[in-house]
């Protein structure tokens, strides 16, 4: 993508390089001047007299001839050659000709476009490296340079800073334009600039990264635009059926926008896309017309999309309706048939928590989504390829069955949470359906046979469907099948047609009923599954070994099986290539593991019998590790120390549970190490670490004194299990940490400090804290969670000129936490009373539950923008002060709060309009009515 850094990077390794090389030669912007009238004739002659001759460049004009010059020079010249910004392979070929390079050479190509190598090539060796966002520190480093020339700048102005760099996710062009840009600026116009960035990418950040879309194609830019608006974050497998049936050819297109890093597909398949790219992909459907949201292409904001549907003209214009469950709660908006009829164009539609009225007739139609639809509709569903309902208590038998009828494009059915169907439609009128997902329907029971038919289904899932208690033979009929998803408690015996599907690539079974057998699976160790990828098994009864040749098995998952000797199950050969991924939890008849295959790169063992843990260091491709033994002593293990632990360099998570072993030095080796989980361990060798690189660390048991090592990397901290009664972290240096979780059932007293950049703090489970001490600099706490905390009582503040809570009383003073957002209180029972003092526009969030002798909660007025107060089980809260002066109030939610007398002038003052109440069991309260 544009503006990432990509030219900078090259330059500093150019220069870093250069006095190694005979010749070098940077050539900039290839991709601007080879547009020109003679460009790449310039670019070539640029490039001879670098590194060849002045006359050799006098009799170059045309570029053919250039070519044969550049590769004689190149074949005998050790050389350095930096071609920067390229997005054609037309370019690389015609600037380093064809001829084979000298021995040493380097040759270093910047681009937004991994396919721009010319395929003569790719007989070198190529390594490719993907830029990576700056840190929050260096970009915060590279912002200041920039808005404050190099200088030092004024406490007031961090907080803007921070925030700027936040909302511009870090990428360096946006950090240089804006930066400079607010220069000696005023914080006024700081201010006003964060706001309009929250909107929208700056202007000349926009034209820049603009540069990127204005070269894809139509069809790859309608898809770029929908990633944008509506599916970063999304599974892409309904968007490609769309995407499909509307003639865009995903696959090739989608593999474009990879290619020049305008989004990636990550974990689970869903989509990704840089903040500043999605910015721009919704800027550019917003200028399509400023004022008129009917008249752009896609339309998302809740106001906009009401607006654009109560418009009487139709439209032409309009491809995509979004309406999401999280930002629309009324049961009041109606929309009628009529009303969407007239985008005659919609391709994908989104509606949610509102009543349909009349029929729907749509025949550009390609993907409907309804939830939480109070009202019921027919929908023609002539050429819809995607059909989701979620929460729909309107639908039962008959109106589904309506509703697939004349559904031959169809391709995804998805049902979730529809609790009035008890079976499901005749499968007859739906031949194409390809993915087929019933989730949380309650009252499901039947199957219906028809679903052998579906010769082209590949992927059946029944989740949490409670009441299903057989499943047909005829799912063996399903030949296409490849994932087989199954969930539930009354199904005690699986089609033993299952079996018979040879396309299978994945079978999961799942039994969450929590009895001790569980599901009684058989299997037939004559049948292969040459196909089989995945196989995941979960508290059910194996019968039989798994069979014995799956030959294409990459990841192997058994979680806490009723009875099997597993360890029968792993001696067979499934345990070999191309296998990936094994994870063997709960599984504790385990006492030794067997060879395992090189290509694991994710491995977790879990059990309470293993007698061995083998030395690993052969599996060099793993990247993920657990290793957790529970209920044993430690002489009762051979673990060979774990040194071997050193040579699993790409290791990026680790987790180990192993009685009184020693922590291996060997973990600092692990530069790639991210997150880190050590628990019962000696620690006393952790002491010894230094310069550990994880961001993620969680120690479930430490020593009494506090670790001493600089982790300046670290951003989340959780300790837990510590005889400790008084925890300081003083001896850390942790100016990075974000995340601070402690749960300790000794501690006393938490004292924080040193921590700048602490946001999140949560303390559970500790009955005998306290109180927590906060210094002054505090300032970015935005989140505070004390839970299940009995004996808490106070906080204490490490300023001048704050008072500190007395005991039983906590007060919160807005100019020491004038960052704080979010307060949750579980579980603490010796807290009497609440107070804010100050005021604050940054809190949003207060959540207090069972916090049984809790009288009052006052200050609340001074909270500007609150948006949700959630009160629950304080049976003697007597007064909540403040709550009608809370104008930006979304949820007021009071549950049997049987002592709460009054909520300060409500019996003259209203809610907002859009608050959302529901008060349960407050029998005293005076002004509401008890709701639901």
């Amino acid at each position: 993508m544009e503006g990432i850094g990509k030219t900078t990077l090259a330059k500093v390794i150019f220069n870093r390089l250069s006095s190694c090389f005979g010749k070098c030669c940077f050539l900039e912007d290839v991709r601007g001047k080879s547009s020109k009238a003679n460009g790449l004739v310039d670019l070539q002659k640029k490039l001879l007299s670098e590194i060849g001759h002045l006359q050799v460049i006098r009799s170059i004009d045309e570029i053919e001839y250039g070519m044969e010059r550049i590769g004689e020079m190149l074949c005998n010249k050790k050389v350095l050659i930096v071609l920067d910004d390229i997005d054609d392979s037309e370019q690389v070929e015609k600037l380093v000709g064809k001829s084979a390079l000298y021995s040493g050479s380097r040759i270093l190509i910047t681009t937004r476009d991994k396919d721009v190598l010319p395929k003569f090539m790719k007989k070198y060796h190529i390594v490719d490296y993907e830029m990576v966002m700056m840190s929050t520190y260096h970009a915060l480093k590279l912002f200041n340079r920039c808005a404050f020339d190099g200088g030092s700048h004024l406490d007031d102005y961090n907080d803007l800073s921070r925030a700027i760099v936040y909302s511009t996710g870090g990428l360096p062009l946006a950090l240089e334009v804006i930066g400079k840009y607010l220069h000696d600026k005023s914080q006024e116009m700081w201010k006003e600039t964060l706001d309009e960035l929250r909107e929208a990418p700056h202007d000349d950040v926009f034209r820049k990264l603009k540069i990127s879309y204005d070269a894809l194609s139509f069809k790859e830019q309608q898809i770029f635009l929908d990633i944008a608006c509506f599916f970063v974050g999304e599974d892409k497998t309904n968007a490609f059926y769309m995407w499909k049936d509307c003639k865009y050819s995903p696959e090739t297109r989608v593999d474009v926008l990879i290619s020049r890093s305008l989004v990636k597909i990550v974990a689970s398949n869903k989509f990704w896309m840089h903040d500043q790219l999605r910015d721009l992909g919704k800027q550019i459907v917003h200028l399509e017309n400023i004022r008129i949201p009917k008249d752009r292409s896609r339309i998302w904001i809740r106001e906009e999309v009401l607006e654009a549907i109560k418009t009487e003209k139709i439209s032409e214009k309009v491809q995509a309706l979004y309406l999401d469950e999280s930002v629309c709660n009324s049961h009041d908006v109606v929309v009628q048939s009529k009303e969407i009829g007239r985008f005659e164009y919609l391709r994908f539609l989104k509606l949610s928590q509102l009543s349909l009225v009349g029929d729907i007739d749509l025949t550009k139609l390609r993907w409907i989504s309804l939830v939480e639809i109070y009202k019921w509709t027919n929908i023609r569903l002539e050429n819809v390829v995607v059909l989701e309902l979620s929460k729909v208590e309107f639908l039962d038998d008959l109106r589904l069955q309506n509703l697939t009828k004349m559904t031959r494009k169809l391709k995804v059915l998805s049902l979730q949470d529809c609790h009035n169907i008890t079976r499901t439609p005749d499968f007859f009128e739906c031949p194409n359906l390809e993915r087929l997902t019933f989730q949380r329907c309650s009252k499901l029971m039947n199957i219906d046979g028809s679903i052998g038919k579906l010769n082209n289904l590949i992927d059946l899932k029944i989740q949490s469907c409670h009441s299903v208690k057989h499943l047909s033979e005829d799912i063996g009929d399903l030949v296409n099948l490849q994932c087989f998803f199954v969930e539930a408690t009354k199904v005690d015996k699986l089609p033993d047609s299952i079996w018979k599907l040879k396309s299978l690539h994945e079978v999961h079974l799942l039994d969450k009923s929590g009895q001790s057998y569980g599901w009684q699976i058989y299997f037939n160790l004559n049948e292969l599954f040459e196909d089989l990828d995945v196989l995941e098994i979960k508290n059910c009864n194996l019968k039989g070994l798994l069979p014995l040749e799956v030959r294409g098995l990459h990841f192997l998952r058994i979680l806490n099986p009723s009875y099997t000797p597993v360890y029968e199950v792993l001696e067979t050969s499934i345990m070999r290539p191309p296998l990936q991924r094994i994870e063997l939890m709960q599984c504790h008849w385990i006492q030794e593991l067997p060879t395992l295959p090189t290509s694991l790169t994710h491995l977790s063992v879990a059990s309470s019998l293993l007698r061995v843990v083998p030395n690993l260091s052969n599996l060099t491709n793993l990247v993920e590790l657990t290793l957790c033994v529970c209920g044993r002593e430690g002489d009762e293990l051979c673990t060979s120390q774990l040194r071997w632990i050193g040579r699993l360099s790409k290791l990026t998570k680790l987790k180990i549970s192993l009685p009184q072993v020693p922590v291996p030095t060997e973990l600092a080796s692990l530069r790639r190490l991210n997150k880190l989980d050590l628990f019962g361990l000696d620690m006393q060798t952790f002491q010894d670490l230094r310069n550990l690189s994880v961001q993620r660390l969680f120690l479930r048991s430490y020593p009494e004194t506090s670790p001493s090592q600089d982790l300046r990397n670290l951003s989340s901290l959780m300790l837990g299990g510590s005889p400790m009664q008084e925890l300081q972290l003083d001896g850390l240096q942790l100016p990075q940490l974000k995340e601070l979780h402690v749960k300790c059932q000794e501690l006393l007293r938490l004292r924080l400090s040193r921590m700048s950049e602490l946001k999140d703090v949560m303390v559970d489970f500790s009955p005998k804290l306290v109180e927590v001490q906060l210094s002054w600099v505090f300032k970015s706490l935005e989140k505070l969670s004390i839970v299940c905390c009995d004996s808490f009582e106070r906080l204490v503040y490490e300023t001048n000129d704050v008072l500190s809570s007395p005991e039983g009383r906590l007060i919160f003073p807005l100019r020491v936490l004038n960052k704080l957002r979010d307060l949750k209180l579980v579980g603490c029972h010796k807290i009497l009373d609440i107070q804010v003092v100050g005021t604050s526009e940054s809190w949003k969030y207060i959540y207090l539950d069972n916090c049984s002798d809790l009288q009052s909660l006052g200050g609340l007025s001074n909270l500007k923008n609150l948006k949700t107060l959630d009160i629950k089980n304080c049976d003697s809260l007597r007064v909540v002060e403040g709550v009608d002066e809370l104008e930006s109030l979304d949820h007021l939610w009071l549950h049997h709060c049987a002592s709460l007398e009054r909520l300060i002038d409500v019996s003259t003052t209203k809610l907002p309009n859009d608050c959302n109440s529901w008060i349960t069991d407050c029998k005293k309260l005076r002004g509401f009515e008890n709701e639901f």
